[in-house]
């Protein structure tokens, strides 16, 4: 059995940031509005790769979780019991560059079992990925736990299910076959062994768990010893490989800033005079092309983004308030935290040095201020600094009360790969309208087509004084782009466009002049 506790350099190199594997996490945050700061404050601070992350006993109903995210996730919710104020309630919060739906055919709320499902896909068009958050509430039946939980687990995938809760049922303990034989049964395993739940006056537990069915493909898993409170964070690791949002190999990424700009106006301009290219001059098809290989080499060149810069990561600790005294604090809390429980096995009574478990309790109490204090201190400084700046203001209290724009993540399968980057999904519809001609063509059982008329076949008789075509100037150029809309822009910034307007109109006019050149020669006139 691979499950063991995991320190902290331990649980860094386990919970790796890749495309290759998913990693799950799951908590008893026993109420996430008065644990969330101090929880997500210890965890980012230490490993922010966690793929996903579950939580049971949230207190909270699903219409408040917009004041409860964590920055890189989104989130889904199940809201607590009507009634019950304390032990009910389930989130799951997914990296923003994995693509998930909701699967509500499996989500419940009883008083004998809470469970809240989502599927993640992946890259290959293969099967996605089941993760669920579930809880038994101790107050309920454990018999009409197990039929509910039976009835779930046979229509649920037969591969890839991932099933994280508190189901307040101690393996480590012999007396609860009835409850293993329904997960074997089922196919399932679980992948926790050792004490999840321990506290003083309580014999530690095996109560929290991850069940699958996937165990082959599971790399690791285990309980985070990180992170301390009376139910340990656990979680796994599973190969399961996803396209990053982030991660484009094929679509480069532009920097439209003023230095590029400037640099790209000289370099363009210094073009134009090499070539002796200038406005008003007749150009055929040789030089036309020249001039555009050479705008896209420009283009290339002082634009495109550092590689290295598309590759950092951000910043390991999310939140401003984390300071280093917050982490080194923590260190210091875990310290006291392992010393209470090294006295159990040195004691062997169970209960470990009261002495040693009190100085931990109140340093966590302590700590636990602090943090909130430290974020009340920030929010306030962020106030200050947009005093007198309604719309500043505005900003910040909608970031604490969570409002944001919702993101939307296009995604389809290209040629059995999952494609998310804007430009790629573009060129594949182009891809795919442009050749549906031509495929029905190809296909001998196709539909017989007439040849296709040319379109000057269209048109009548051409009056050649009916239209004149004069060559484009300079300020009719710049007067068109200037009134060009800021939100129509799609991945080039309009400033980007209004910013080197000599080059620009040079190249704007020349390239209008040619197509009008080139319309003048034909036979509509």
């Amino acid at each position: 059995n691979s499950c063991k506790r995991h320190s902290i350099n331990d649980l860094n190199n386990a919970v790796i940031d890749s495309n290759k594997q998913i990693s799950i996490m799951f908590n008893n945050i026993d109420g996430i509005t008065s644990n969330f700061d101090t929880f997500v404050t210890e965890l980012m601070a230490k490993n922010e790769n966690f793929s996903v992350l579950t939580f049971a006993e949230t207190n909270l109903d699903a219409c408040n979780k917009s004041l409860f995210n964590i920055k890189g996730y989104q989130s889904i919710y199940q809201s607590k019991i009507n009634g019950k104020h304390k032990g009910s309630g389930l989130a799951i919060y997914i990296r923003d560059s994995l693509l998930f739906t909701k699967l509500d055919t499996f989500n419940q709320c009883s008083a004998n079992l809470e469970s809240l499902f989502v599927s993640i896909n992946n890259s290959n068009n293969l099967s996605p990925i089941t993760i669920g958050a579930l809880y038994r509430p101790p107050s309920g039946d454990e018999h009409l736990f197990i039929s509910e939980l039976n009835v779930l687990l046979q229509k649920l995938p037969l591969n890839n299910v991932y099933l994280c809760g508190d189901f307040n049922i101690d393996l480590l303990k012999k007396s609860h076959t009835e409850f293993e034989d329904i997960l074997f049964s089922n196919g399932f395993t679980p992948l926790i062994s050792i004490s999840t739940h321990h506290k003083p006056g309580c014999t530690p537990s095996c109560i929290d768990n991850i069940l699958t069915n996937s165990t082959d493909s599971v790399t690791q898993s285990g309980v985070c010893d990180v992170i301390s409170s009376h139910h340990c964070p656990i979680f796994c690791t599973t190969l399961f490989e996803w396209k990053s949002c982030s991660n484009e190999p094929n679509i480069s990424k532009y920097d439209f800033n003023e230095s590029n700009m400037m640099q790209f106006e000289n370099a363009f301009s210094n073009f134009l005079l090499s070539k002796n290219f200038f406005v008003g001059a007749i150009f055929d098809e040789h030089n036309f092309n020249e001039l555009l290989n050479n705008i896209n080499g420009l283009v290339e060149k002082c634009f495109i983004m550092d590689e290295n810069l598309l590759a950092s990561k951000r910043n390991r600790i999310n939140n401003p308030w984390i300071t280093s005294g917050i982490i080194a604090s923590i260190s210091k809390k875990d310290y006291f935290y392992h010393l209470w429980r090294q006295s159990i096995k040195i004691l062997k009574n169970g209960e470990g040095d009261p002495l040693l478990y009190d100085k931990y309790k109140e340093y966590r109490r302590s700590l636990k201020s602090i943090i909130n204090s430290a974020k009340k201190m920030h929010k306030s400084k962020k106030f200050d600094k947009a005093n007198g700046n309604s719309r500043e203001t505005w900003k910040i209290i909608n970031e604490i009360r969570g409002k944001q724009k919702g993101k939307i993540k296009p995604s389809f399968i290209i040629d059995g790969l999952l494609v998310e980057e804007r430009r790629a999904i573009a060129s594949g519809f182009n891809k795919y309208f442009t050749s549906i001609a031509s495929k029905i063509n190809e296909c001998d059982d196709g539909i017989p087509l007439l040849p296709v008329p040319k379109y000057t076949d269209y048109f009548k008789e051409p009056v050649e004084s009916s239209i004149f075509l004069d060559p484009c100037s300079s300020e009719e150029i710049n007067e068109i782009i200037q009134d060009f809309s800021s939100n129509k822009a799609s991945d080039i910034p309009v400033k980007a466009l209004k910013g080197p307007t000599s080059s620009r109109s040079k190249f704007q006019i020349v390239s209008q002049n040619y197509c009008i050149h080139v319309l003048s020669r034909s036979s509509v006139k």
